[in-house]
């Protein structure tokens, strides 16, 4: 796909193996051919031969994207004390029943009282291991 045919045959690269022990190589030969045309052009040239690809985004352009995560229902902004930061949706939507997300991931420490509190400490030992800052508490 990127015109290096004898990248097949080298040795280096002939097994998975071998493509880990030499992935710096490997990594620096396919990056110098992929810089050589925009994503869009490879990605087009991989979807035709059936390489299931698609490309790495950065947030904002996942926010951006009209097939994104926003377009999917999937703009699940995370509430903070400080402001509100945009979200997406985990990249699998099912067309029948469950993996939906009802709620945002939660802060730091969000939960720490509550699940220390099930399993067995009591609020004075939280609020010590708190205080020592073993954990945080949101």
């Amino acid at each position: 796909m990127i015109g290096r045919p004898e990248l097949v045959a080298d040795a280096r690269f002939l097994t998975n193996s071998d493509r880990m022990r030499h992935i710096a190589e490997l990594t620096a030969l396919v990056a110098e051919k992929l810089r050589e045309r925009p994503s869009a052009a490879w990605l087009g040239d991989f979807e035709a031969a059936g390489v299931p690809v698609g490309p790495v985004n950065r947030i904002g352009d996942m926010l951006a994207d009209p097939s994104g995560g926003r377009a999917r229902d999937g703009d699940r902004g995370r509430p903070s004390a400080r402001r509100a930061h945009p979200g997406t949706r985990h990249a699998l939507k099912f067309s029948e029943g469950g993996g939906e997300m009802t709620r945002p991931a939660p802060l730091l420490g969000q939960h720490s009282r509550e699940i220390l509190g099930q399993l067995g400490y009591s609020a004075q030992e939280i609020g010590g291991l708190a205080q020592g800052g073993a954990i945080l508490l949101g």
